[in-house]
């Protein structure tokens, strides 16, 4: 399971262990405000974004941390929704604009 939480003003994502509740990893991220977090089809990801007035994303993998941080823009519509393919071999990504 992951769980959204802040911790000192800053965003991370708890990987938990669903037998014992054990928190198996935590991963800070470099963001104002993460809003949604997504898990792909495999297990192997998870997709995070922030509000919408800022268009960051990131994708990270839950014993590694964060793989990707995509931001086209600074301050400007950010985005909609966000999903894996079935086989999350994609990610699509819809914004406000």
């Amino acid at each position: 399971m992951a769980l959204l939480e802040r911790h000192d003003c800053k965003d991370s994502i708890g990987i938990y262990s669903c037998s014992d509740w054990k928190l198996m990893n935590s991963i800070v991220l470099d963001s104002y405000d993460v809003i949604e977090i997504l898990w792909d089809f495999n297990d192997s990801h998870i997709a995070a974004w922030e509000n919408p007035i800022n268009y960051r994303l990131h994708v990270i993998c839950p014993f590694k941390g964060v793989v990707l941080k995509y931001q086209p823009y600074d301050y400007a519509l950010g985005i909609r929704i966000a999903q894996f393919s079935n086989r999350s071999l994609f990610l699509g990504v819809g914004s406000f604009d």
